[in-house]
């Protein structure tokens, strides 16, 4: 391969990659303007500021500019497109997405605390794999790459390919991140369970079925008894919360979870579930459901960070929206996680009320974290049933 160069940027995230390739700057532009979309902009920059960043920025201006920065070779990105040209047929092999053979490929590389993370392009400026190449903290890709192999019947995650010198490879899933709707917490008992959250679901419950066994999950232990031993609840309270976990620990069950299905981590295309990526921080002795449950608040809390946020708008918007159809068709969905899982009715029950004990518990232990506080995660575990 000819050694070409590369541009590289530090904001909003560091990022190398070849501008004059059709692929790669054109998905980092995608990419900034989803980071502005998208995480509660009310929250960070205030209404007007929402307003201006749903806009985005032009895709044009910013591939502009970078074509005007200097630019520089990039031994390791060569090397490693090298190194996928060699294997290709290996990797297509296992992967029904990728072509029988490969064209000029391109990359784009953004670093990130656990490594790496290079996405490669076809001739079309597709992404077709993304590559992770360890770097400060290893273990979670290794642990990612663990995940993909265990959940690839399930049909819900990218598959993994295998690895091309230190890098872990997997396919590239077409789509992008689902994108809540804007909702307004006094109408939050009209929102519908979206048909693409209810697919995530359904492959979150084949997955339940496929990797579910008899162990206690991690999430009744650490931030659940830091709740618990806080002294913020009321002791009837505690009490009955004690004496779920207490239950819970006696024959649990535990599965393959990813452990963040907020929206952004939820790819479609067309109205259509492609797929849950980011699986580094996944735990296989998770607790079934919880998942579901998850994304079902993250929706709704983007949601009202999308127009206005405080976090009396995102309780009341989950207060108004808990008996409704959103709230009980996802209820409904991570009860079938559960029971895919072995689990009865009676033990759900008591693990969706620890769910919310461990939100309040995770608040209290990194406040900075999470978009809601703890005094929020409190008032919404005293007001589940």
């Amino acid at each position: 391969m000819s050694s070409r160069s590369y541009v590289r940027v530090r904001y909003p995230w560091e990022a190398t990659f070849d501008s004059r390739a059709r692929g790669p700057a054109r998905y980092y532009s995608s990419l900034i303007n989803q980071a502005l979309r998208y995480g509660m902009p009310a929250k960070r920059y205030g209404y007007v500021g929402a307003r201006v960043a749903e806009r985005g920025v032009p895709a044009g201006l910013l591939i502009r500019l970078w074509r005007i920065l200097p630019r520089a070779a990039s031994p390791e990105i060569e090397r490693l497109l090298a190194g996928i040209i060699a294997q290709w047929s290996q990797l297509a092999a296992r992967s029904m997405r990728l072509p029988a053979r490969c064209g000029t490929l391109s990359a784009l590389a953004l670093s990130r605390s656990s490594g790496r993370t290079v996405f490669v392009f076809d001739d079309d400026g597709t992404p077709l794999i993304v590559c992770k190449i360890p770097r400060g903290d290893a273990a979670a890709i290794e642990n990612e790459a663990r995940s993909l192999e265990k959940a690839g019947e399930a049909a819900i995650a990218p598959i993994y390919l295998g690895r091309v010198d230190e890098a872990h490879v997997q396919e590239a899933l077409p789509g992008a991140p689902l994108l809540p709707q804007s909702i307004r917490p006094e109408e939050a008992h009209t929102l519908t369970w979206p048909r693409e959250l209810q697919e995530m679901a359904d492959a979150l419950i084949r997955l339940a079925g496929q990797t579910a066994h008899p162990t206690t999950p991690e999430e009744l232990s650490g931030p659940v008894l830091t709740a618990l031993d806080s002294g913020s609840l009321s002791p009837s309270l505690r009490r009955s919360l004690a004496a779920c976990i207490d239950d819970m620990k006696k024959n649990s069950v535990a599965v393959l979870r990813h452990g963040d299905t907020s929206a952004h981590n939820c790819l479609t295309e067309h109205g259509r579930f492609v797929g849950l990526v980011d699986w580094e921080w996944s735990r296989f002795d998770g607790a079934p459901g919880f998942d579901t449950i998850n994304a079902a608040i993250a929706y709704l809390e983007h949601g009202v960070g999308r127009l206005k946020w405080s976090d009396q708008r995102a309780l009341d918007a989950l207060k108004n929206a808990w008996g409704a159809a959103y709230f009980t068709e996802c209820r409904t969905a991570a009860r079938d996680s559960a029971a895919a899982a072995g689990m009865g009715d009676d033990q759900f029950e008591k693990l969706e009320r620890i769910l919310f004990l461990r939100r309040l518990g995770a608040r209290m232990i990194s406040p900075k974290r999470f978009a809601t506080s703890p005094d929020s995660a409190l008032a919404m575990l005293e007001f589940v049933p």
